[in-house]
């Protein structure tokens, strides 16, 4: 008992009993992600929805760059916003926002100065989906 170690198993909280040489086999062996569990549809189909949300945060940084006359024709892209030109749900936009795109969507509101609550306000969404083509 004396060259045993308790483990905790991270993915059912479990405690595990293991000798002491497979400790080092197991904290270095790779984790798969949640999402390698996942049927390949279900996994293309999240990517897609990935994909188009990306897409049209980089439509809107586009439009802000070549379309938007000044500071009060521009965007801040944030969860809101896109909620309102996407039909898909809060929690894949606050993923995108928060995980592939966030430095580029941080640097583009820092280059404008887009930040806190009231960048968008009084602003017509109407006219950015007209602008970007989006028929919602």
């Amino acid at each position: 008992m004396s060259n045993l170690i308790a483990s905790v198993n991270t993915v059912r909280e479990a405690r595990v009993l293991l000798p002491i040489n497979h400790l080092t086999a197991i904290t270095h062996s790779p984790m798969k992600s949640v999402a390698a569990h996942k049927p390949a549809d279900e996994q293309n189909y999240s990517e897609q929805v990935e994909r188009e949300v990306a897409n049209l945060i980089s439509e809107i940084i586009q439009y802000n760059h070549q379309q938007a006359k000044d500071d009060s024709e521009r965007w801040m892209i944030n969860q809101s916003t896109l909620k309102q030109l996407s039909t898909r749900n809060q929690n894949i936009i606050k993923r995108v926002l928060e995980g592939e795109m966030a430095d580029e969507v941080q640097q583009h509101h820092d280059t404008y100065g887009l930040h806190g609550r009231m960048a968008n306000r009084g602003k017509d969404i109407e006219v950015l989906k007209t602008a970007l083509g989006i028929q919602k």
